[in-house]
């Protein structure tokens, strides 16, 4: 039964069991840029964010340089800056009195406003227009593997012949030291007679398949639920 908070999820399997992930779609590897507004900063070091300036965004899907993963730029509006007046990243460089990158990442694909997941939706900017994107914390450089089982590939009209209610199926999930919300596609051409999802794990995917496919395609594909358990949520950015 799909609920309300995750019904945006998508269905596939790993070791056998089934698991819901979010599909965010292609994105590139490298980070692209997330600015954030600063009030202040602790005696520790930790920004004290700016109450109603949503972050903002440099790039949105099929842009160049989009991706589901962002570096967090802090800037520190200029004086007399009222909130939620900056939204676009040329406004952020033109009033910001300073800029710090720590080099931490987030994931933090970009979705429609309306969806609805675990995670949390937040608002934000993007060249003076409102955006959303699902706040998935901290983030490892770790790319996972995904695999779907298909029939073949027709070479006259280049294209993949699909297994009609086929899974995608999961190398990793979250606890894996090489799990990551990015994962690389891989196409497995298995025989005519396999059932849609008879195959479950990658073990028995490569055992079965007659020819493995890599593909340079990187998409968002974080786990968020398995075997009907909710991944435990990312940690919570510093406020």
């Amino acid at each position: 039964m799909t609920h309300e908070h995750d019904r945006d999820l998508t269905e596939g399997w790993w070791e056998g069991k089934p698991v819901r992930f979010l599909a965010g779609g292609p994105t590139a590897l490298a980070p692209a840029g997330l600015y954030v507004a600063v009030r202040a900063w602790t005696a520790e070091g930790r920004p004290q964010l700016m109450d109603g300036q949503r972050p903002i965004l440099d790039a949105m899907p099929g842009q160049p340089g989009y991706s589901a993963l962002r570096f967090v730029h802090y800037y520190e509006p200029g004086p007399g800056t009222t909130p939620d007046s900056l939204r676009s990243v040329a406004d952020v460089l033109d009033r910001a009195r300073r800029i710090h990158t720590p080099g931490q990442v987030l994931h933090v694909p970009v979705v429609p406003v309306a969806t609805r997941t675990l995670w949390p939706t937040m608002p934000a900017w993007h060249d003076s227009s409102e955006a959303a994107f699902l706040d998935g914390g901290l983030s490892p450089l770790s790319v996972n593997r995904i695999y779907l089982g298909i029939r073949g590939i027709d070479r006259k009209q280049n294209r993949l012949i699909y297994i009609p209610g086929q899974r995608w199926i999961f190398e990793w999930t979250p606890g894996h030291p090489a799990y990551g919300p990015i994962a690389r596609v891989h196409y497995a051409v298995l025989g005519e007679g396999e059932a849609p999802n008879a195959v479950r794990s990658v073990a028995d995917l490569l055992r079965k398949s007659r020819s493995l496919h890599v593909t340079r395609t990187f998409v968002t594909a974080a786990v968020l639920e398995i075997d009907g358990k909710p991944v435990s949520p990312p940690p919570a950015r510093s406020r």
